[in-house]
């Protein structure tokens, strides 16, 4: 997939869990409703009885693909599923990996709250530097 400059974001966040991915951009010029930043939205399949198990392939090489190009990556979410995603990109999408700053446990909270988060995450880590 080509990424042109456009595209590209110095942030993102993503949040996970075994329902849905959201990837928040909350440095992005576009303003979205709900303040500010640019949101990509992901519904994980189920398994065909119904529940949720462990992530499915084409739900993690999906988030992979939507944070192409992103320099500093937050991951963030209630369930395992996090963890899933961390170690997929470390295994499938080294590159990828070597870009996430953090994976944090978080609590479903509104988008706004969740990029207010990770703004102060991100100015924190970019304060270390």
């Amino acid at each position: 997939m080509h990424t042109n400059q456009s595209d590209l974001h110095q942030h993102a966040i993503v949040f996970i869990d075994h329902h849905e991915v959201r990837v928040l951009f909350p440095d992005a010029t576009q303003a979205a409703d709900d303040g500010g930043g640019r949101v990509v939205f992901h519904r994980v399949d189920k398994s065909k009885d119904g529940h949720h198990h462990l992530m499915q392939r084409r739900d993690l090489d999906a988030v992979a693909d939507k944070l192409r190009g992103v320099a500093e990556i937050l991951i963030a979410g209630p369930s395992t599923a996090k963890l899933e995603l961390h170690q997929f990109l470390k295994d499938h999408h080294a590159d990828i990996a070597a870009r996430v700053v953090e994976v944090v446990a978080l609590d479903h909270l509104t988008q706004g709250e969740v990029k207010d988060i990770a703004r102060e995450k991100f100015k924190r880590i970019d304060l270390w530097r």
